[in-house]
């Protein structure tokens, strides 16, 4: 017997073709909007980590270690940072040869990071960072030099290129973060990092602000700059090349009647330290916080271009109740209860608001930190009871363990010899003594690979 064959009508198969476009339709829309959404969520997750190829950024730290001391104490630095950070680090490391020694054999005990890590080194001797500061000051209308800038701080020329930063690095690295020896990060770099975006379009630089911290028995050394610390700073480099901030005998004319530092009554140093004057009428005296003075006398000058750094970015040991706050019990705290027990923030920015701890500052202590007896012998002492335990576990923490990578980040780390300032660098040629052939621009590089060490170490 023979089936009846089953033909569906015209009107039964255009429907179904109808609903069969209709379904691919609609999964092809949820497909592509699911793809948006990994595209999307790729790239979040790209800059929350720092990931440049997602768009986000690299943090970078400039840093100056002078003498072996000033590099072990600075290395908790490096060490915090790279311990806290969610994406790649870059650090700019002003050094003699001691510090680099010291730092290069910490940084070779790295060689599985999280994340990628690279490290420049930049040996500076006394002699050039002291040919510079003879560099800036002024010409006046009889043709005699003015104004070179000095300083009767311990710190020394070292210290004072801070105020160079600009100048010693590349001109491709446009923004840094600058903290002291003396200071290490209890929180993401990126935190830090992030305070960049309250930046104008022209701002220098953001540094702490203690309107509150006036000394006036030591005014007539300090004139005043203790009101700022140049301990943390976060710089734009690229603004304080455009300004110039600093003046050199090398600038061109334009380029020297643009620079933020002037003679007396013509700008900031003058207006700031001029009055005070030195014997020979040329140089100024008793900038006795060193860097710091000048930074003081720049915000005077040119406040609307220098922010106030929050000061949860510098909790610092010279206020000697650090803001009332530690980790010295108290873990469930409310907000308002905080706030309202906060001290020292009269006059400040972040007056009435609440201090998230972030640097550690522990500077007017004296003498070394990490392991002082304050911290390992006299737990009562103020900054001992309050941060002790976080300088403790940090001092102790093993360089190796910061090994926690799967193999696809990369540590490199490389040096800068014969380093020329940018002021020389625009001059197109080295002017002192015993630079060596040097290199006129970052693309000129030269590199070496040093015999017997790590393949990931080159110099340059």
């Amino acid at each position: 017997m023979q089936l009846p064959t089953y033909r569906p009508s015209r009107q039964i198969l255009s429907i179904c073709a109808l609903l069969a476009i209709t379904l691919v339709c609609m999964l092809s829309l949820d497909l592509s909007h699911w793809e948006q959404g990994k595209a999307t969520m790729r790239e979040w997750t790209g800059m929350a980590l720092g990931n440049s190829e997602a768009g986000g950024e690299v943090v970078v730290f400039a840093l100056i270690m002078v003498g072996l001391e000033s590099a072990v104490e600075g290395a908790m630095g490096i060490k915090t940072a790279i311990y806290h950070t969610s994406g790649p680090l870059s650090f700019h490391l002003i050094v003699d040869e001691p510090a680099h020694e010291h730092l290069l054999g910490l940084l070779s005990l790295i060689t599985r990071p999280r994340f990628s890590i690279d490290v420049v080194f930049y040996p500076l001797s006394r002699d050039a960072m002291t040919k510079r500061l003879e560099r800036t000051g002024w010409v006046d209308e009889d043709g005699e030099k003015r104004g070179s800038i000095r300083t009767t701080h311990p710190g020394g020329p070292g210290g004072m290129m801070k105020l160079f930063l600009h100048e010693i690095l590349p001109s491709e690295i446009a923004r840094a973060i600058f903290i002291d020896t003396d200071a290490m990060l209890i929180v993401d770099p990126y935190l830090v990092w992030s305070q960049f975006t309250t930046f104008s379009h022209d701002t220098l630089f953001s540094i702490p602000i203690h309107e509150n911290a006036e000394r006036p028995h030591v005014n007539a050394d300090w004139q005043g700059a203790s009101r700022v610390c140049s301990c943390v700073l976060l710089l734009d480099l690229g603004n304080m090349r455009a300004a110039p901030t600093m003046n050199s005998d090398l600038f061109d004319a334009d380029m020297q009647a643009r620079a933020l530092e002037r003679p007396a009554n013509e700008g900031t140093w003058g207006d700031v330290f001029g009055r005070f004057g030195s014997e020979d009428g040329k140089t100024y005296r008793h900038v006795g916080l060193g860097d710091q003075g000048y930074f003081w006398a720049l915000r005077q000058y040119v406040p609307d271009r220098v922010r106030a750094l929050d000061l949860s970015y510098e909790v610092t040991t010279c206020l000697w109740d650090q803001y009332n706050i530690g980790m010295h019990g108290h873990a469930n705290v409310t907000v308002a209860d905080q706030v309202a027990s906060q001290t020292r923030l009269e006059m400040t920015p972040n007056e009435g608001k609440l201090i998230l701890p972030s640097i550690l500052h522990f500077n007017c202590m004296g003498g070394w930190i990490w392991d002082s007896p304050e911290f390992h012998g006299h737990p009562d002492h103020a900054a001992a009871e309050r941060w002790g335990d976080a300088v403790r576990y940090f001092w102790a923490y093993k360089w190796i363990w910061l090994n926690r990578g799967d193999g696809s980040a990369t540590m490199t780390v490389v040096v800068k010899r014969d380093l020329r300032f940018w002021d020389e660098r625009l001059a197109g040629k080295a002017v002192a003594e015993g630079y060596g052939d040097g290199w006129s621009s970052p693309e000129e590089d030269r590199v070496v690979v040093v015999e017997d060490m790590p393949e990931w170490y080159m110099t340059l």
